[in-house]
């Protein structure tokens, strides 16, 4: 349960807040999943595993204007039992509660129209983590990334029946992370690295059977870029981390039926 409070600073800006109490339960996977994980280490459930319990706050503001729209939220989440994935020895993970945390951060996204054809968008993302009981950086936790974009769109295309093209290119920067705690060891700490992606599409409002559909084409990291993903390397406790995929393409076609 919670409680939610939205007020109107104005026509064009809001601020948000709430604080609510959590549950979650293992899951599956977190109770009973026995095979292997990247690595070579066998990952096994723990059907021991407790739930967890957390309090959670929230606030913000939010604001939206005719070429300008953007949010910032801050948060706070004390957990107690939170679960995660442990090093049970050199060869076995499983996932084991970890008494109390302290998950807290920023974030937001803006997006301006800079004309009828083009606009400007950004995120951000950050986070820390706290093992109460420890007294240690928590395991897992992602460094400070943004994402920096620029999208073309045009409106009423005849030749897809009114429909919409599209396409972006984006930059997604992420920070170095030396938050790491005391067990772990030099190599899990990661790099600052930057990756680049392209997007376009068309969107069609209806046509034939279909009430929409929409073809979309990605090159994701096209510079091929080499870098080590923090949240991989701590979740399952590598001491070699793993390099992430290169250079991605994707095709993807959603169809909506009537």
């Amino acid at each position: 349960g919670g409680i939610g409070l939205l007020y109107s600073l104005t026509d064009f800006i809001n601020l948000a807040g709430s604080a609510t109490i959590g549950f979650r339960s293992p899951s599956l996977e977190e109770r009973f999943y026995v095979g292997a994980v990247p690595g070579g280490a066998l990952l096994m459930g723990n059907p021991d595993i407790k739930s967890e319990e957390s309090i959670n706050y929230e606030a913000g503001i939010k604001m939206r204007y005719s070429n300008f729209s953007g949010n910032i939220t801050g948060y706070y989440n004390r957990i107690d039992n939170y679960i995660l994935m442990a090093v049970s020895n050199e060869f076995v993970n499983t996932f084991a509660n970890k008494g109390k945390v302290e998950i807290y951060g920023i974030e937001g996204n803006f997006d301006y129209q800079i004309s009828q054809k083009y606009s400007v968008f950004s995120s951000m993302s950050y986070v820390r983590g706290e093992d109460k009981i420890g007294k240690d950086p928590l395991e897992g936790i992602p460094p400070f990334k943004t994402i920096l974009g620029l999208r073309y769109s045009k409106d009423n295309i005849n030749l897809l029946k009114n429909g919409k093209l599209w396409a972006e290119i984006c930059a997604k920067v992420y920070a170095k992370q030396n938050r790491i705690p005391d067990e772990w060891t030099e190599k899990q700490k990661t790099p600052a690295f930057t990756v680049y992606d392209f997007r376009m599409g068309i969107d069609i409002p209806s046509f034939n059977f279909f009430k929409g559909a929409s073809l979309t084409f990605a090159i994701e990291n096209f510079t091929d870029k080499a870098y080590k993903s923090f949240p991989m390397i701590c979740m399952h406790g590598w001491d070699d981390s793993i390099i992430q995929p290169g250079r991605n393409f994707l095709i993807t076609l959603n169809l909506k039926t009537l």
